[in-house]
């Protein structure tokens, strides 16, 4: 029995030691350094996405939204083709399309908005459309939990602009509209258009629907105006979609961070679709201006108090999120070269384009990363969470080792030969350094997501 047990544990180890030298002159050997380095497909990232971008429109509206499509002097030719017979019917779908639910995939997530532009209609017009889009919106993403609906609020400036006429208090109205709409419908956020009738978020207007986002700690998705301000000027090729649409961002969101908006609300989350139309791009040019022109970045205060910003532009940006929509790896580079890979979200902007794009971008920082694993900067937390891990499993292997030595004792007294426990508790070390030696380079190929 004795001479059988040592001789079992003895070819065991020199079974685990014939493996790992094998595994590694395998992963070190020309012809693996070759494979390794043959052309390999173009990357291509094929986990889950939380989409922070994904449009519809109620179905009955369809036909409004075609009809305005259609009038517009800057939405041309095979574009405007586009629109009608594709875009449209896509953001009409009622959340069920084949598109759509193809698109969210089984392990994805998508956050729904309707991205409003309103004709000009009385203010009550207004506070019922924005009620109605919002309920709407909540029975189609009740039984979906992985679609997060966000509000829609009537336009600020026009309902302003009639209260002024006629004295009823339309804004108190409008802001009622987003609260029902968060508390009540159990909306997640809410989506403001970049401009409302051509003004800028900046205005005093939008001063009391900031605040109340803030206080329902709900984050503020920022997306270009379907009828950027530039769009009544430039007429030809389709510029408005080529630029129009990330100037509207790029002003927006300057004007509203000159405004005070984040002085005022430091706590508020502010998502920036296409990376706030590449304002990174001018931090140079507006801290200069600011410089000289010393009055133009103050702003009031909630207590009405004239104040100028107390921190550089650059301070307020790096608050904001950025969704990185049709954002190439470049300029994915750049914005977490200012902002960190933190505040950089995934969006698609469906169904105007699918997730292909996205995943084609990630997929090429994915390889960069392995590629050139020392540009990755590894913060504080990544360090303790490697720590605790460290913590948490070195005391299981090592009461492994203790117990398989306390049990193993006893068994090779009671049968009269301890010769061979130093292949017993060897074999145990060697089996796990060998399993785990397994499983990091399977976890590198099969588990990167």
């Amino acid at each position: 029995m004795t001479a059988t047990m040592s001789s079992l544990f003895k070819k065991m180890n020199i079974f685990l030691i014939a493996i790992t030298l094998t595994l590694t002159l395998m992963s070190s050997s020309p012809l693996a350094l070759a494979e390794d380095k043959r052309t390999q497909p173009a990357p291509y990232y094929s986990g889950p996405i939380i989409d922070f971008q994904t449009h519809a429109i109620k179905p009955n509206y369809a036909n409004a939204t075609t009809q305005h499509i259609l009038a517009s002097p800057a939405i041309l030719g095979s574009a405007s083709d586009d629109i009608v017979h594709r875009i449209i019917p896509g953001l009409a779908d009622d959340l069920i399309s084949p598109a759509r639910l193809a698109a969210l995939g089984k392990e994805n997530v998508h956050v729904v908005s309707v991205n409003t532009f309103f004709p000009p209609l009385p203010a009550k017009a207004l506070i019922a459309a924005a009620t109605e889009l919002n309920e709407w919106m909540a029975q189609r993403v009740k039984n979906q939990n992985r679609m997060i609906g966000f509000a829609t609020i009537p336009s600020p400036p026009a309902l302003a602009k009639q209260e002024a006429a006629d004295g009823a208090n339309y804004t108190q109205q409008g802001l009622a509209v987003l609260r029902h709409a968060i508390t009540d419908l159990g909306l997640k956020g809410v989506l403001f258009a970049s401009n409302f009738e051509n003004v800028f978020l900046g205005d005093p207007c939008f001063r009391p629907f900031f605040a109340l986002a803030a206080e329902l700690k709900i984050p503020v998705l920022l997306h270009p105006a379907v009828q950027p301000v530039e769009q009544t000027f430039v007429n030809r090729k389709n510029i408005p979609a080529y630029t129009g649409y990330l100037d509207d961002q790029r002003t927006t969101l300057l004007d509203l961070i000159m405004a005070g908006t984040l002085e005022n609300h430091p706590d508020l989350k502010l998502i920036s679709t296409h990376l706030a139309g590449g304002v990174l791009t001018s931090l140079g040019r507006l801290r200069h201006l600011m410089g000289i022109w010393p009055e133009d970045p103050s702003y009031i205060d909630l207590a009405g108090r004239k104040r100028v910003l107390p921190n550089p532009i650059k301070y307020y940006f790096q608050k904001v999120y950025y969704d990185c929509n049709n954002a190439d790896l470049e300029d994915l580079q750049l914005y977490s070269s200012v902002v960190g890979p933190d505040h950089l979200l995934t969006g698609t902007d469906f169904p105007w384009t699918n997730d292909t794009f996205s995943r084609e971008v990630l997929g090429k920082v994915d390889r960069q990363l392995q590629d050139n694993p020392e540009s990755v900067k590894v913060n504080w937390g990544t360090w303790a969470a490697v720590f605790f891990l460290a913590i948490s499993f070195g005391p299981p292997i090592g009461l492994g080792v203790v117990t398989y030595a306390s049990v193993i004792f006893p068994i090779t007294n009671a049968l009269g030969d301890a010769s061979a426990i130093t292949w017993a508790t060897g074999s145990w070390g060697l089996a796990s350094a060998v399993s785990f030696g397994l499983t990091g380079p399977l976890s590198d190929v099969f588990g990167r997501r």
